[in-house]
């Protein structure tokens, strides 16, 4: 008895929208309901950009479409996967989420973290120029991180979810 009502307790879970519970009862992603963000970003952005993990989904943009080389500062035509990226997340308000900038491990680590975390700053105040709320998302520089596994300068925006 103590396992089927567990069993059904696993699918009201599932079934129903998830909240963090924090002061602004901001919304994890749910990907159990079919009309969801992570339908939308695939949509949008294609199957190649998007990744859904066990407990989020990770879009990935190349970062040299949006900075410029060895730079923090801004390209003057920001890549259409980051404007679109971001018109999903202005509509799909109550989802937080984390912005990491990642470097190649080209050149020195010290600098690469450097140059990551201006490029977070850049980024950050891009993000709350174009109408996200600050509240709703963190943006940090990782630097080289992971370098051995992804060659590429690139972007990371993760939205948590409690996973299926």
């Amino acid at each position: 008895m103590k396992t089927l009502y567990l069993k059904l307790l696993a699918i009201i879970v599932m079934a129903s929208s998830f909240t963090i519970a924090n002061s602004q009862n901001i919304e994890i992603a749910n990907t159990s309901n079919k009309n969801n963000i992570y339908d939308k970003l695939i949509e949008t952005l294609g199957y190649q950009k998007v990744l859904k993990t066990n407990n989020s989904i990770i879009i990935t943009i190349n970062s040299d479409q949006i900075f410029e080389p060895n730079s923090s500062e801004l390209k003057q035509t920001i890549s259409s996967e980051l404007n679109n990226t971001i018109d999903i997340l202005k509509k799909y308000k109550r989802y937080q989420f984390s912005v990491l900038i990642h470097t190649s491990a080209e050149g020195a680590n010290d600098i690469n973290l450097s140059i990551s975390q201006k490029r977070a700053d850049v980024l950050c105040k891009y993000l709350a120029k174009n109408n996200l709320k600050l509240r709703r998302f963190k943006c940090i520089g990782m630097g080289e991180s992971e370098s051995e596994v992804y060659s590429t300068n690139r972007i990371e925006i993760k939205i948590p979810y409690i996973g299926m």
